[in-house]
């Protein structure tokens, strides 16, 4: 599996005398620009040629590729083919999909789940699925901590999220890596940390007081994140 461009290096030899060598190419079955070389003489015995293959970008160049290599003599005889092939995969996966979270609040671990995908025909597949709540996005891995998800077109994850420092919104982000090495761009999505129970203050009469008229009272509701509801019972 390669990624980017490469070389196959062919050497033919005969104990007499060469006569031709030839590269058949195929990309997905269908014929490609080959090579072929022929003696200036009746007198070359060996041969040496390097076969470029260019990849270029966008992923024009994808595919499973075929090259077949066969010299022949002066006396009209073949060699045995010789066939290599070689599968381009120099485009990344697509960003998983993450599917929405049973919860908007969290403390301690995170479910997720999703989709992955390496798209379809002569690809190189995909080799695994990641995730991170620390992603910098900064282009070096070694400031962020990915980690292994369950899977990888359907994969799974249960997030610690106890190493985080604060309260308040996160994202977990979510990459997949193919075979060839590919990584996709990352997928984000939202949750809430919340750790903290909410605090209720009261003023305007003692834990235990008797009154015959009507009354009121305060009430101070506070949370570290956002208060859902105040109720009194």
């Amino acid at each position: 599996i390669r990624t980017s461009g490469f070389s196959l290096s062919a050497h033919a030899e005969d104990t007499n005398a060469l006569m031709s060598l030839s590269v058949a190419v195929t990309k997905n079955g269908a014929a490609q620009a080959g090579y072929s070389w022929a003696a200036a003489d009746t007198s070359t015995k060996s041969y040496d040629y390097a076969y470029v293959q260019a990849v270029g970008a966008g992923g024009a160049d994808d595919g499973l590729w075929i090259y077949t290599i066969t010299a022949r003599d002066q006396a009209n005889r073949d060699s045995a083919a010789e066939r290599r092939t070689v599968l381009i995969d120099s485009t990344a996966p697509a960003a998983p999909a993450i599917a929405a979270f049973g919860s908007s609040y969290y403390d301690s671990t995170l479910t997720a789940s999703g989709t992955a995908s390496d798209g379809s025909g002569n690809v190189s597949g995909l080799r695994y699925v990641q995730y991170s709540i620390d992603y910098t996005n900064d282009g070096n891995d070694a400031n962020d901590t990915w980690l292994y998800a369950t899977g990888t077109d359907y994969w799974y994850a249960t997030v610690d999220l106890t190493g985080l420092a604060t309260e308040g919104a996160k994202y977990l982000y979510v990459r997949a890596i193919d075979y060839a090495g590919n990584v996709s761009a990352a997928a984000s999505r939202q949750f809430m940390v919340d750790r903290y129970n909410p605090t209720v203050d009261l003023s305007g009469f003692v834990a235990a007081d008797y009154r015959n008229s009507a009354f009121s009272f305060g009430i101070d509701a506070a949370d570290t994140q956002s208060l859902a509801r105040v109720r009194v019972t």
